[in-house]
């Protein structure tokens, strides 16, 4: 194995622990904004960060190492039948984690973004609900809902009146992304397998 060849590896190999290893932690800050749910804009922030930060751009890189490793060795892809159905998956994923749960995110943030920065409603008060904010960008499934205002927004303990829960769309947009997360990690999952197991059909 040349040198390039070995950096090449060691640059892919890493590349996919940096870039996938944080997605399997969102479902951890889910479900913790769901127990707290007056930081419940903290924690979408915190993984839209993360996602836009880490994942997408380490995911884009996994695809040139792999272009690299493949151009060197080389591999037949077309008669590599598990490494042509594992590029097709990656690029499925990265069109899916751009263009549709990376939007649906982006949204996420923007409705929250008040009560982050302590301008009262428009996250939502209340209770959490079902389908709770989940980003995966090349994620893993969600857990919670999504996040309740801060105390002292409209419905939240102290402000008076009857509780109410967070904006429709939030919770729609939660209930995307987290479904959006699952189906991303079982594509992820089947990526690994394909590279690790390398079967034959």
């Amino acid at each position: 194995m040349s040198a390039i060849i070995s950096i090449f590896l060691f640059l892919h190999v890493m590349g996919a622990i940096v870039a996938f290893g944080p997605t399997f932690t969102f479902s951890l800050i889910a479900g913790l904004s769901g127990r707290y749910p007056q930081h419940g804009p903290f924690g979408i922030a915190l993984s839209e960060l993360i996602e836009k930060r880490i994942v997408l751009p380490m995911a884009v890189v996994q695809g040139i190492t792999g272009l690299v490793l493949v151009a060197a060795v080389p591999f037949p892809i077309l008669d590599t039948h598990w490494l042509a159905l594992g590029i097709a998956l990656y690029l499925i994923e990265l069109a899916f984690a751009f263009w549709v749960q990376r939007p649906n995110l982006d949204r996420m943030v923007a409705i929250t973004a008040p009560a982050l920065a302590g301008g009262g409603p428009g996250a939502g008060g209340g209770s959490p609900a079902t389908g709770g904010p989940q980003p995966g960008a090349l994620g893993a499934p969600g857990a919670g809902g999504p996040p309740s205002g801060p105390p002292g927004a409209t419905g939240a303990p102290g402000a008076g009146g009857p509780p109410a829960g967070p904006p429709p769309e939030l919770v729609a947009l939660g209930r995307r992304v987290r479904n959006g997360g699952f189906f991303m990690t079982v594509v992820l999952v089947a990526i690994v397998f394909l590279m690790v197991v390398k079967p034959t059909f």
